[in-house]
């Protein structure tokens, strides 16, 4: 009941996007900008598929992963879904170093892809990369999540020398689910086969595939709100206290904090 037919993508499929949106006269997306984000090949707007119904956003998932899979594949993200939902203005607003509103900036989202590309990372806007990085997660319980753990490590790898060491500083106290869940066992998953158009949502893959490709590269130690064995049973090392992560910063010649 909250979805709308909005067309069909190239194979056929119906789009379902969130009925407020397809019903609005005039819709503005308002999104934190990012230089990352002017990289990615993704709906910039933010639309699709954040909004879109269960079965486009596997299908959007399966495309990313086979993306990534073909190294020779590098053909930019088309927004087909923000301009069948006639999506063609959006506002974006960067962040200073303080956390604070630097600037606010309106456009096509081409203009405003343009607009972020040269605030992106060059050589002289940080210091060397570390050995190792120290990336604490701020926020509340609602922002102690895997999800954002697994953003915050992902940044955390841009300022990293290879080979290098992350801290994951969290408060987290959930344990992990799906995909997840199954990295703390080391099985993999049974695909559920959708049996209609809305399968069931789970968004643990994404969360689990950074992860391992972190891990993959870098040593990866977590402090959080459970308890050791649950990190450890994962594969990755558990900080439990300041005082740990004082003695391990010691063997390090330097030290980056996010």
């Amino acid at each position: 009941d909250s979805l709308r037919y909005l067309a069909a993508d190239e194979g056929a499929d119906p789009i379902y996007l969130n009925r407020l949106l397809v019903d609005a006269d005039f819709v503005l997306p308002i999104v934190a900008g990012r230089p990352l984000d002017a990289s990615c090949n993704h709906d910039l707007t933010g639309v699709f598929p954040p909004f879109a119904d269960s079965g486009s956003r596997l299908r959007h998932r399966e495309q990313n992963v086979a993306k990534s899979e073909d190294a020779q594949n590098d053909a930019p993200y088309l927004p087909e879904t923000s301009w069948l939902l006639g999506v063609h203005i959006m506002t974006c607003v960067t962040a200073s170093s303080s956390g604070h509103v630097s600037e606010v900036i309106s456009g096509t989202p081409e203009a405003v892809r343009k607009k972020l590309t040269p605030l992106g990372r060059t050589p002289d806007d940080f210091p060397p990369r570390a050995s190792l990085v120290i990336a604490s997660l701020d926020g509340d319980e609602q922002q102690q999540t895997w999800c954002n753990a697994a953003r915050a490590i992902s940044a955390a790898s841009r300022y990293l020398q290879p080979g290098g060491t992350i801290v994951l500083w969290s408060a987290i106290d959930q344990p992990p689910h799906g995909e997840m869940l199954a990295l703390r066992h080391n099985v993999g998953t049974d695909v559920v086969q959708p049996s209609d158009d809305f399968p069931l949502w789970d968004a643990s893959p994404d969360t689990a595939r950074a992860f391992g490709r972190i891990a993959a590269e870098h040593r990866l130690l977590i402090h959080s709100s459970l308890g050791q064995e649950v990190i450890e049973s994962m594969g990755y090392g558990s900080l439990a206290s300041t005082e740990e992560l004082a003695r391990l910063s010691e063997s390090f010649d330097d030290c980056g904090v996010l």
